[in-house]
């Protein structure tokens, strides 16, 4: 989801087709409220990622006409299971590097640092959204 620019045109293409009483849930990519980085700023760019904070998601679905509208940031979650991805990977650095390299090994040290330090300044953020169409 957080590589369709037209973010806000897709929660009404939700509702079309989704039955009267239908359920939808979507966790996606998303940005904080920390003023963005501009190293944060040319990774979004890189990865063509179009980011929204949780009140803009919230609105395209209010906007959609959805109702039992729930958000969540997940980006707690998020740092956890990059530090277990990272914690894995160091673990069983000689192994990683012989199947793969140590340039491999280095640039995916190096991305989780990025990501990790995306989150703690309130850049990057994993949301999750929860809304139903009327009965």
């Amino acid at each position: 989801m957080q590589h369709i620019k037209t973010l806000p045109e897709v929660f009404p293409m939700i509702y079309k087709i989704l039955k009267p009483g239908g359920k939808v849930l979507i966790t996606l990519y998303g940005k904080g409220h920390g003023e963005l980085k501009p190293k944060f700023l040319d990774y979004v760019a890189h990865r063509h990622y179009y980011l929204f904070n949780t009140e803009e998601i919230q609105s395209f679905a209010e906007k959609a006409g959805f109702v039992q509208i729930r958000t969540e940031n997940l980006t707690q979650r998020f740092k956890e299971i990059l530090l277990e991805e990272r914690e894995h990977t160091v673990k069983n650095k000689e192994d990683f590097i012989s199947r793969f390299s140590k340039e491999l090994y280095d640039y995916m040290l190096e991305g989780w640092e990025d990501k990790l330090g995306y989150i703690a300044d309130d850049n990057h953020n994993w949301n999750l959204i929860y809304a139903e169409k009327p009965i």
